[in-house]
């Protein structure tokens, strides 16, 4: 019997999980390549018109993030006692939040982007999975430079106030005078992808449904808004009985709060919810994954 020869039968893949785990770890093995070449597609399609490409996605929290460094080097904002300055807190928030955004919707396009090379080519649907990722994790390398810089910028700003309060009288140096850490914004490099994760174990699980519904897309879409606000993205939460609860039971406070903290002074400020909420999302994104793997080859001929 041929080696390349597929054979159908009635029974569900359900009934053999040993079966779909094999598949699942193979597909992932051999789509590395595949994968990045379907990204590269997508990208290039996408952008063929634009001739600044890729730096449109950044203008809003470039121009947000400015605004704020320059309220607060003319003492016209005060972030009371925030710890950091305002315009990283926003600029890190925003970014953060942006990635943890597209992570969960452009798994839900993915399917009826790729149709026609899933038809023909019979792409596997890890390939689906690691081209989102990869694609994700290409724009979040342009946002983490961006959050570098306005953290460096606070930094010089700030060391140049202690520079000239030091021979003041009576001088009192501002909370927000952090000091940048080498180390820990390493370590919140090597920890960003949890944020990609997060995103995309909603979006992966909610693209075959995407699939039948469209309306699936657009609600996602329409929740992000007021999940923006309900997160600790543009101000802190902890300060207000009610939204403190909210905060409480959001899982994207924990790694918000610690990933921006760790950027910015080295250290994680809540390590256990941040380990427990970053589990959740890695097991929440092993189910959808093997609910997408189950149903690609379904609905495929639908999307």
């Amino acid at each position: 019997m041929p080696s390349n020869l597929t054979i159908y039968t009635p029974e569900s893949k359900v009934r053999r999980p040993r079966t779909i785990l094999r598949e699942m770890a193979r597909g992932m093995w051999r789509s590395p390549y595949i994968s990045y070449r379907l990204f590269l597609k997508d990208l290039k399609s996408e952008y063929s018109r634009a001739a600044f490409g890729l730096l449109w996605d950044f203008v809003d929290p470039l121009i947000l993030g400015t605004i704020f460094y320059f309220l607060m080097r003319a003492d016209i904002f005060n972030a009371g006692t925030m710890g950091i300055p305002y315009s990283v807190f926003v600029i890190f928030g925003v970014l953060l939040f942006q990635t943890f955004v597209e992570a969960t919707l452009q798994p839900l396009d993915v399917i009826g982007r790729s149709k026609v090379m899933l038809m023909q080519l019979k792409l596997t649907p890890e390939a689906l999975i690691l081209s989102v990722g990869y694609r994700v994790l290409f724009n979040s390398l342009f946002r983490v430079v961006i959050m570098l810089l306005f953290t460096l910028l606070n930094t010089a700003w700030a060391f140049q106030l202690i520079q000239q309060l030091r021979g003041t009288p009576d001088a009192v140096i501002p909370p927000q005078a952090i000091h940048f850490a080498p180390l820990g914004f390493a370590g919140f490099f090597l920890m960003y992808p949890i944020m990609i994760l997060a995103g995309m174990s909603i979006g992966v699980a909610l693209a075959p449904f995407n699939v039948l519904y469209s309306d699936i897309g657009k609600v996602t879409r329409i929740l992000m808004t007021p999940l923006r606000y309900l997160s600790p993205v543009l101000y802190t939460l902890h300060d207000r009985p009610l939204l403190d609860q909210v905060e409480r039971y959001n899982p994207l406070a924990p790694l918000l709060n610690n990933l921006r903290t760790l950027a910015t002074e080295g250290y994680f400020p809540d390590p256990t919810p941040f380990s427990i909420c970053a589990g959740g999302f890695v097991l929440f994104f092993c189910l959808g994954w093997l609910f997408f793997h189950i149903a690609i080859p379904v609905l495929a001929d639908r999307a």
